[in-house]
């Protein structure tokens, strides 16, 4: 596992669609639940409750915190995903390559090949 993610530039970024869902469904639910935290018995959400949300909102390092460790959990889903996907993949492929090698070597001590000369 560890020369398949050195192999991989480990830049917190992807073109990964899935990664890019699952940050914004991250967001989302904690944008949803903060709402269904300030709203009333009738579901609505009283203007103090807004006017105290916007006085004392995270700090900037608060909120870059939150999305950082938001992306990092979207991230890890993807990596081990790949790396989930891409070891079983790599052996087989090592594995068969290593089986057919053995059998060419095999033939090869047999005889030559009569089909690789042409006709004779």
């Amino acid at each position: 596992v560890r020369w398949k993610l050195e192999r991989e530039q480990s830049w917190l970024w992807t073109n990964n669609k899935y990664f890019f869902n699952m940050v914004n469904d991250m967001r989302k639910n904690r944008e949803q639940a903060a709402m269904r935290a300030l709203q009333d018995n009738q579901g609505q959400i009283p203007a103090w409750a807004l006017k105290s949300v916007c006085a004392h909102g995270k700090s900037n390092e608060e909120e870059e915190a939150v999305e950082t460790r938001d992306r990092v959990v979207a991230y890890y889903k993807v990596v081990y995903k790949r790396v989930a996907d891409s070891i079983p993949m790599s052996l087989n492929f090592l594995m068969i390559h290593k089986a057919a090698d053995e059998m060419r070597q095999c033939l090869l001590k047999v005889g030559p090949d009569p089909a690789a000369h042409g006709p004779a």
